[in-house]
């Protein structure tokens, strides 16, 4: 991963003159910094370091979201409405579905912090999501936790070509 505490300091004019060799270096130590005539300071480098970048500051959004809902749930007690921010979607689970959501939750982030990957992150977190969704429905909830008896069912017959 580049770093922005690169040690040779290009001027403007200078892309006239060695192009190849600024755009060069940018692809082989993952910047290139140049100084225009007015001082400031421009980074060229390949769109793979700014990708990674775009998925360190996803990755930690996620963490700094995920921090006080992890904290209200080793406290044993639901996450409220400030601590849950932009996923008031768990507001629906329970507190077993809680602990569930976060033990996944920290391992996904805990792959994603190591490796700057952040797919299973956003796949762990779409799940839930689709989770919190259908038990957001009363029915869909009813049918899935099992809470429905011979009464809720009826006897059909074939259907009819």
């Amino acid at each position: 991963m580049a770093t922005v505490a690169t040690e040779r300091i290009h001027q403007a004019s200078d892309l006239n003159a060695r192009y190849r060799q600024i755009l060069d270096e940018a692809k082989r130590e993952g910047l290139a910094r140049l100084r225009d005539s007015d001082g400031t300071s421009i980074v060229i480098q390949p769109e793979r370091e700014l990708q990674r970048w775009a998925r360190t500051e996803y990755i930690l959004g996620v963490a700094r979201s995920f921090l006080p809902i992890e904290a209200a749930v080793a406290e044993e007690r639901l996450p409220k409405g400030i601590e849950l921010g932009a996923w008031g979607w768990l507001s629906v689970l329970d507190s077993s579905d809680l602990h569930e959501f976060v033990d996944e939750l920290r391992g996904a982030l805990s792959e994603a912090l190591g490796s700057l990957d952040d797919v299973q992150l956003k796949d762990v977190l779409a799940a839930w999501h689709e989770t919190a969704l259908v038990l957001g429905d009363e029915l869909s909830r009813e049918v899935l936790l099992g809470q429905s008896d011979e009464a809720d069912f009826a006897e059909v017959g074939r259907p009819e070509a």
